[in-house]
């Protein structure tokens, strides 16, 4: 509803963030079909049903959806500091065509895991009772070079994007109550709910990560 909404200028925002925004959507879209529909067939036949294609498809959509969507967001929460720091400066430093060669990189980064990690696997794809869908063979049988790579998705995935949007959100409620302090001297008055907003995403953002990091965690 709002990819659609700044699509018909009902709302209007920066156009780096919507089109952050629509890729992101994008990401959701995928994780939805790449995760969350072959679970919930998978959970009911308590076995996996769609075949060997569509196997090594939802692994290599699965995990190239979640590392761009973490990402994406990543880029969001930056951007929108520096929107806040440089009001005056917004069509200069994060221009539409900007942000079409951020997305791009980041679906390249997010294409590269899954095809390497499908390179060097060795002992095929197994279906998983724990989250009811395909993944990778027992991580004690994985060579160094596999773990190398799990623990390089982790860190751009997972590890690196929770950090940023946490100590950019910090940055972004700090300039917030200065210019709320200031906005109080000059004898403003009015609540501003943004901030609450800010804090909430942010906290949403790193209890959804948490689960992932666990699991990835222990199997590795």
């Amino acid at each position: 509803i709002l990819v659609a909404s700044t699509r018909y200028n009902a709302i209007r925002l920066n156009k780096f963030l919507v089109v952050l925004m629509q890729h992101i959507a994008v990401s959701d879209l995928l994780i939805t079909l790449s995760f969350v529909l072959p679970t919930t067939v998978s959970a009911i036949s308590n076995k996996w049903v769609l075949g060997d294609l569509l196997t090594h498809l939802q692994v290599f959509l699965n995990f190239c959806s979640i590392m761009a969507g973490r990402i994406l967001v990543c880029a969001l929460a930056c951007s929108k500091l520096l929107l806040l720091k440089f009001p005056l400066q917004n069509e200069e430093l994060l221009p539409q065509k900007r942000a079409h060669c951020t997305c791009a990189c980041v679906w390249l980064l997010a294409v590269i895991f899954p095809a390497v990690r499908s390179a060097f696997d060795r002992y095929g794809l197994i279906f998983s009772y724990i989250n009811y869908n395909m993944n990778y063979g027992p991580s004690k049988d994985y060579s160094d070079a596999d773990k190398m790579i799990i623990y390089t998705y982790l860190v751009l995935a997972f590890y690196i994007p929770v950090l940023a949007v946490i100590s950019t959100t910090g940055c972004i409620v700090f300039y917030l109550l200065k210019a709320r302090g200031v906005a109080r001297k000059s004898g403003g008055d009015k609540r501003w709910q943004g901030m609450v907003t800010v804090i909430a995403t942010v906290a949403v953002y790193c209890l959804s990560n948490l689960p992932f990091a666990i699991y990835f965690i222990i199997v590795s």
